[in-house]
């Protein structure tokens, strides 16, 4: 379970709650009208609604984040630093040092609990969702890689954006490229970031164009690499 991937998850939250949330994504759609935004509510949550929920919902947590007391500690020193910050201070060496521990701390126990089991999803990038500023999305499924037929043709002079949601289970830094081909004619753009912009021109005209996302991670000692399809038709 993914919990943030859906409104109509059980965040063991009260619904006033998550009309907060609502209330926010909306504002950040009108904000930001005809752009790519954040689709997953839980990204409009505060801070402080993170701790209650993994409070609540602990037994999705406890496999990760082992002691719960330990836990609160840790979360309530991060928030204080969080405030800090937010209020325009800045925070002391010794804090810098504190927060970063506790950052790596958590990110060890990721790789400690991704990597039972031994098995390739411990080793190997993947692809989680691919979605683009048109509303076509394609999540990965555990039989097969993601291709997207896309429900919305593209013109010549159309810019878009393309948000690749990936993971590497050792958190190594990834690398996003996003490449095509027509006619002899080649696009290609890469990027550390995962948002992808894509124009269509007219040496691209084509009933189908195949746009290629990449992803992977060049601290890895063997190939380390994942990728995804999205078919347009773009028009003249």
């Amino acid at each position: 379970m993914i919990i943030g991937s859906s409104d109509t998850v059980d965040y063991g939250i009260t619904q006033e709650r998550i009309g907060k949330w609502k209330e926010k994504r909306e504002i950040e759609k009108k904000k930001y009208s005809g752009i790519l935004t954040e689709p997953r509510i839980i990204y409009y949550s505060d801070f402080f609604d993170l701790k209650v929920i993994i409070g609540k919902r602990w037994e999705l947590f406890k496999d990760i984040l082992i002691e719960k007391k330990r836990f609160d500690v840790l979360f309530d020193e991060v928030e204080m630093f969080r405030n800090t910050i937010a209020h325009g201070r800045e925070l002391f060496p010794h804090q810098k040092e504190l927060l970063a521990g506790i950052v790596g701390d958590l990110k060890l126990k990721l790789v400690i609990y991704h990597n039972k089991g031994m098995n390739t999803d411990d080793y190997f990038i993947k692809i989680l969702k691919v979605s683009d500023s048109l509303g076509n999305t394609g999540e990965w499924k555990q039989e097969s890689n993601i291709a997207i037929r896309a429900k919305k043709n593209l013109k010549v002079g159309d810019e878009i954006d393309i948000l690749v949601d990936a993971y590497d289970p050792k958190g190594r830094q990834i690398k996003y490229e996003l490449t095509g081909h027509h006619n002899g004619n080649w696009y290609r753009v890469s990027s550390d970031k995962n948002c992808l912009k894509f124009k269509a021109g007219k040496e691209m005209i084509s009933q189908i164009y195949g746009l290629h996302i990449s992803v992977s991670t060049e601290e890895a000692d063997y190939k380390n690499e994942a990728r995804a399809n999205i078919l347009y038709s773009i028009l003249p």
